[in-house]
């Protein structure tokens, strides 16, 4: 009887280990793979957001103007074909193209080719139509006329009297998807309608996660999203479920390949998707199964012990022999499990390496070590009764706080989609801003700032995130000429702003120590795609946009040696009256 309780003891006990082990070691296969999908989600960003200026910047640019005023001209046409050719060549993209307002294409960079976008009407598509409705719009699905897939970014061109047009980048994210095979995980990107267009696993490609309604198969036809009649697998999944709080699906991309995975999945709203990442659980599996045989194994230990102990009761010297033998056995297999957990802890710790995106943690950490300080002084001065020193020190604790919320608004309303209608705004406000974004930069290049400002407001009708969008590009570039110069020549470095009202105009200068132009001319540097930077730091497209956005606010951007060293940057705008901005 007592060895039946001892072995039911035991597979109670076994059970149980099972369960934990496998939860505990699913839960941490899951943390590191939520880690690693943030940074599959940043390399995703990077390689649409680099192109995300193009279709803007295409429709700012005069031979897209040009054809869009006379588009029946053959040479406007031409002319605009060999600048959408230049343009992609110098940033990589896949195909520019540029529709009318009825979603006719009337030049492309691949013009001549046999798959030329020319003469092709998309009004089809979502990304025409919600450019033409919004301003702006981005699609996945396979070209049409190419066959080829890729993302869409569109940007609506206006003119005086409505839409002109919708300029347009096709970005290959063909690059991106071989880049995460070679991971040899499994991920995949998900559509709205729930079907994998871009996966590690080519076997998945084109695959519904599940049957579709009725409805999405009726919307995948009419915009020929994957082909008409779309070109689809079956169903890729045979369920979803949920094991000890964890996510699981059965995956069956092939008939007999049935399998079952951790499920990760990370909504991505800024494009319509959603980004998955599925785990095997054989890891899970075998330390389930570790923990479990450790049990079996010191519970047939202990029943081992038991049984030779009462079989030796009578033989005192050979009991106390096999009792020591039976305890180091024990220990052994202790110790063995106690490995076996040091493991696991082990490889929680590498899991935790891959949360490593705390950019601005740096900015924050010396108004956190204030308060700190002030915290400690604030407990002192309240024990020992000094009720004016506490009162002081809580006001220099809210400063702090202040400084740190002031921090976080300006990171927010910089990152702010541009929606806004231009409006009366302080430039000396538009530079403080533009400045606590890079103060960090300037403490770590170690560059001494210098900030000319009158006193009295000076006004301008602008919108202010895109003007603040131009200062800080001067500062970042008054930045690295700052830091190239002290490479070749070490030493203080100095960084003015000044802000002055000349006549009508008020006029800002961002004015660095670099190594200045040179003989090149400063025209130079407004041409699409060229810069003096290194290669990889930079498209060459920011002080194009920049001159951009200024012509939009009527105002002016200039750049000139200084006599003394360095490069003077200068915007100039309309002001405006305090008289006239009060009305």
């Amino acid at each position: 009887m007592a060895s039946a309780l001892m072995a039911g003891a035991v597979l109670l006990l076994a059970v149980g280990a099972w369960l934990w082990a496998w939860r505990w070691t699913g839960q941490t296969i899951v943390d590191g793979a939520r880690d690693r999908l943030a940074l599959y989600e940043t390399s995703l960003d990077a390689a649409v957001e680099r192109f995300r200026y193009l279709p803007e910047f295409m429709a700012l640019t005069e031979p897209v103007r040009a054809l869009l005023d006379a588009p029946a001209e053959e040479a406007r046409a031409a002319e605009a074909n060999a600048h959408l050719l230049r343009i992609a060549r110098s940033a990589g993209a896949d195909v520019l193209f540029v529709m009318n307002a009825d979603g006719l294409t009337l030049a492309a960079s691949n013009a001549g080719e046999p798959t030329s976008f020319v003469g092709q009407n998309y009004a089809f598509r979502p990304y025409y139509r919600s450019a033409i409705e919004s301003g702006a719009g981005r699609y996945y699905a396979v070209g049409a006329t190419t066959g080829k897939p890729g993302y869409f970014l569109a940007s609506r061109i206006d003119g005086p009297l409505g839409p002109l047009g919708v300029a347009v980048v096709k970005v290959d994210l063909s690059p991106l998807e071989a880049e995460w095979r070679r991971t040899a995980e499994k991920v995949a990107l998900v559509d709205q309608q729930g079907v994998v267009f871009l996966a590690t696993d080519p076997a998945w490609l084109y695959h519904p996660l599940a049957p579709l309604t009725a409805e999405a198969l009726h919307y995948l036809e009419e915009t020929r999203k994957y082909g008409s009649p779309p070109q689809l697998g079956p169903p890729l999944t045979q369920g979803s479920s949920r094991r000890a709080g964890l996510a699981l699906a059965t995956l069956e991309p092939a008939p007999g390949r049935a399998e079952t995975l951790f499920e990760l999945a990370h909504p991505l709203p800024g494009h319509g998707w959603r980004l998955m990442l599925l785990a095997p659980v054989t890891r899970a599996n075998e330390m389930a199964s570790l923990a479990a045989f450790s049990v079996l194994v010191l519970g047939l230990v202990a029943f081992l012990v038991s049984t030779i102990l009462g079989q030796r009761r009578a033989h005192a010297r050979a009991r106390e022999r096999a009792h020591a033998e039976l305890e180091q056995r024990v220990e052994e297999r202790t110790l063995a499990l106690r490995q076996a957990q040091d493991g696991l802890v082990q490889s929680a710790k590498l899991a935790g390496l891959g949360q490593g995106l705390a950019g601005i943690a740096h900015e924050m950490a010396q108004p956190l070590a204030a308060m700190r300080v002030s915290l400690a002084s604030l407990a002192h001065f309240i024990g020992a009764g000094d009720k004016a020193k506490a009162q002081g020190t809580a006001e220099g604790l809210a400063a702090i706080a202040d400084r740190v919320e002031k921090l976080a608004a300006q990171l927010r309303n910089f990152a702010r989609p541009d929606t806004e209608t231009p409006r009366q705004v302080s430039l000396q406000d538009l530079a403080h801003g533009a400045l606590s974004l890079i103060e960090h930069r300037l403490k770590a290049q170690e560059i001494r700032l210098e900030r000319h400002f009158p006193a009295e407001p000076v006004l301008v009708e602008a919108r202010p995130n895109r003007l603040e969008q131009v200062i800080v590009n001067l500062l970042a570039n008054a930045i690295d000429a700052s830091e190239e110069a002290a490479r070749h020549a070490p030493g203080a470095r100095r960084i003015d702003v000044v802000l002055a009202l000349e006549g009508e105009e008020a006029c800002l200068r961002v004015e660095d120590e670099g190594s200045g132009l040179g003989d090149l001319p400063p025209d130079r540097l407004f041409e699409p795609f060229f810069s003096t930077k290194a290669t990889g730091r930079g498209l060459g497209l920011g002080l194009s946009i920049s001159r951009g956005i200024m012509a939009e606010h009527r105002g002016q951007l200039r750049l000139a040696s200084r006599a003394g060293g360095g490069v003077a940057a200068e915007l100039r705008l309309p002001r405006l009256h305090r008289e006239n901005a009060a009305r």
